[in-house]
């Protein structure tokens, strides 16, 4: 989530993957098509028979990697509902579950847990390739593979670096490198086989030639994280960021007209960081965020970049490097400047990819210079950009910590349901008292107190702190009469006096 970015992640997206670089050629077939449109009403099997063709099983495959997942998993069920589950159709199937192993490995919130469970994964995607010679799907995995490796390593080199001492880490380390070193083998594979197929031609290729790069730079982007999963009082891990800078430096001569050149400034930002040269990480951070002057500014100062949001994205991850770079640096004021200065200049700065988590790490700044009063206008901000989101949430934890002059009863209320969430009990018990304190003489006092309260019950039931909790709800009942949830206080504390007498 964007208020919680360690800033060791990759540099413009979330959930693992690591780059807004990505893959435009995804074919489409009429057929598959028209069989997606017919999924969602009544159509028949026999309507399904005539109108799947051939190309269904390809056109399914594109789906789930361009990461339609839902979409896909139709096409599949259809499939193997209209052909019986029989050859390429139910290894298409087999395969989807695979699919969906991955998906809810990379759901794992603990980053361990994560990194093992998608391990898991790809070693039974290597089974499912190896016991499927010739077949059409276990062919087009095998082309995944390489990005299968990378983002297992990728996962083991975030979860190591975040928790390095953690149980289990050591082995990670270890599955992590092999990982990556299959990862480093295939990649280099496919950037020779690309190499021969491009100078075979007499006139170059648009899709080899962008294939050639985003081949060079994902080779760069796993030495980066190859290195991460190395033990960081070693030597080993600053040849990886070497390697990777080098691939790099040959992006900004090669391809400076590509969004990759920009994100790749990123990654060679944090190359700079882990070999201890912060200077020229700031440097590299800095050429990323020049991103915006390949863009035409408005007489407000505004870059007109509203139509290109990979753009700002890649603007936004560089903006929060640098932000957190400075912070590394101590000069909180320098990173303040550096987010109001995003937000000035881009539009709808918020929707950048790393927009909340820049809003986050100012307010965390201001905190840091002891400035109550920008952290509860930024805290604001956040949860007005995200009010039921990670942002608002942590915007609503912010202004709780500074005294919480700026929020409101229902604020506070939201704020002791996800402080509970997190396991912080007697804090959500205090927050829920505050609330029931700052709901008198409102206009919606008997709702928000009854069910202020009604939580402050169940907070006391959860520390089984019966007679606390049974008080709470029987004085809610009786002071929140009106209430929305005061009949809900009531039944709660008549069980709970039957909890007592047991």
């Amino acid at each position: 989530t964007a208020p919680g970015d360690s800033g060791n992640d990759a540099p413009a997206s979330y959930g693992g993957e690591h780059s807004v670089i990505g893959r435009s050629y995804v074919r489409r077939f009429a057929p598959g098509l028209v069989a997606v449109a017919l999924l969602g009403g009544a159509a028949s099997a026999q309507h399904h028979e005539k109108i799947l063709g051939k190309d269904d099983i390809e056109f399914a495959n594109a789906l789930a990697r361009a990461r339609y997942d839902d979409l896909a998993e139709a096409v599949y069920t259809a499939l193997s509902t209209v052909r019986g589950g029989s050859g390429e159709t139910a290894l298409v199937v087999e395969l989807q579950k695979l699919n969906s192993k991955e998906k809810e490995a990379g759901k794992l919130t603990d980053p361990i847990q994560r990194a093992e469970a998608l391990f898991a994964v790809v070693e039974l995607m290597e089974q499912f390739v190896e016991s499927h010679p010739g077949s059409e799907v276990a062919a087009d995995l095998q082309d995944q593979l390489p990005d299968k490796y990378r983002n297992a390593g990728e996962s083991s080199a975030l979860a190591v670096s975040a928790n390095p001492d953690a149980p289990g880490a050591k082995e990670l380390r270890e599955k992590g490198s092999a990982m990556f070193e299959r990862a480093v083998s295939s990649l280099r594979k496919q950037i020779d086989l690309i190499d021969e197929q491009r100078k075979a031609r007499e006139e170059p290729d648009e899709k080899l030639e962008f294939d050639y790069m985003l081949a060079r730079y994902n080779l760069a982007r796993t030495f980066y994280f190859n290195a991460l999963v190395m033990d960081p009082n070693g030597n080993a891990r600053k040849d990886p960021l070497k390697r990777s800078l080098s691939i790099l430096s040959d992006f900004e001569l090669d391809y400076s007209n590509e969004l990759c050149c920009y994100e790749g400034f990123i990654y060679a930002g944090l190359c700079h960081i882990e070999l201890g040269d912060l200077d020229k990480a700031e440097q590299s951070f800095d050429s990323a965020i020049k991103l915006r002057e390949r863009f035409d500014v408005a007489n407000d100062g505004v870059f007109l970049m509203q139509e290109n949001q990979n753009a700002i994205n890649v603007v936004s991850a560089g903006v929060l490097q640098k932000m957190l770079l400075l912070v590394k640096k101590g000069d909180n004021q320098g990173a303040v400047a550096t987010s109001r200065d995003y937000y000035k200049t881009i539009p709808d700065a918020v929707r950048g990819l790393k927009g909340l988590a820049i809003l986050a790490q100012e307010a965390d700044c201001h905190r840091a210079l002891g400035d109550s009063k920008s952290l509860e206008a930024v805290a604001r901000r956040m949860i007005d950009a995200d009010p039921r989101g990670p942002a608002g949430a942590r915007g609503r934890e912010l202004l709780g910590e500074s005294g919480g002059s700026n929020l409101s009863a229902s604020d506070m209320l939201n704020l002791a349901k996800e402080t509970y969430n997190r396991n912080d009990v007697p804090r959500a018990i205090e927050i829920c008292q505050q609330t029931i304190v700052m709901a008198r003489g409102r206009a919606n006092e008997a709702d928000i107190g009854s069910e202020a309260a009604n939580e402050l019950g169940k907070y006391y039931a959860y520390k089984e702190q019966w007679f606390e909790a049974v008080t709470a709800w029987e004085a809610a009942a009786e002071r929140f009469q009106a209430g929305a949830t005061a009949a809900e206080c009531l039944y709660r504390a008549a069980n709970g006096y039957l909890k007592l007498l047991n």
